[in-house]
């Protein structure tokens, strides 16, 4: 799941919203990726991609999809293709519509995962579980209880004891970050890969940590909860 991990950090970082992106336009608040699947909460932002001129839009699809050859990456085919498709104006506007499209960020993190998969295990056919499946997030609780399941789905999996042993998940990255430097926690909550933005959940790092655990205590329709209700608060461990 490494490899999944990185894929899906190349694709977030080479959009442009106001913190993180789909392809053009996208906000990573919270990602974990599993045994043929990844979950994903993203802020969608068609329009971000429109102030990039046209060189900008040519190197990040070309970042995206680069010259291939065999599997492995042209470089100076890269290069070419980076200098003609700012020349091909209608080409240009394809690209600049697909950096803000939702079903492009899942092709660019998808794709080459199941292809480096396949090639690597012999094979063909289908990798992932299926096709990408969305839910919209209307509202701030919306995105905070997604962020929440996404963040907890190894624990309830049984792959991971607690939130410090979840790997490939954005609390692990939130809890490293304060481990690092104890004012993370109080700073504003905003994507694991951010560009400057004024648009975020209206709580802070901490916050965030301290819901997720706290959901993760709750006992539900009889069952027992993941995290035990004595066990330290995340936040306390450190």
């Amino acid at each position: 799941m490494q490899i999944a991990a990185r894929r899906r950090e190349a694709s977030l970082g080479q959009s442009g919203t106001p913190t993180i992106p789909t392809e053009g336009g996208g906000q990573g608040w919270s990602l974990r990726s599993g045994r043929r699947r990844s979950h994903v909460v993203l802020r969608i932002d068609p329009d971000a991609a429109n102030p990039w001129t046209d060189e900008e839009v040519g190197q990040r699809w070309v970042r995206l999809f680069p010259a291939t050859v065999d599997g492995d990456i042209d470089t100076a085919a890269c290069e070419v293709k980076k200098h003609n498709l700012p020349c091909n104006a209608d080409r240009i506007k394809i690209c600049r519509q697909r950096l803000g499209s939702l079903a492009w960020f899942m092709r660019s993190l998808n794709e080459p995962i199941a292809r480096r998969a396949n090639r690597e295990d012999a094979c063909t056919g289908r990798f992932w579980e299926g096709r990408y499946m969305c839910q919209a997030l209307l509202d701030d609780a919306a995105v905070l209880t997604c962020m929440s399941y996404v963040d907890l789905n190894p624990i309830q999996a049984g792959v991971a004891e607690n939130l410090q042993t979840s790997v490939h998940t954005s609390a692990l990255q939130r809890i490293a970050a304060i481990e690092n430097d104890a004012c993370a926690a109080s700073r504003p909550l905003s994507g694991i890969q951010s560009i400057p933005s004024s648009t975020g959940l209206p709580l802070s790092v901490a916050d965030c940590l301290e819901v997720i655990d706290w959901t993760a205590r709750v006992t539900r329709g009889g069952k027992g909860s993941p995290i035990s209700a004595t066990a330290p608060s995340v936040l306390r461990k450190h």
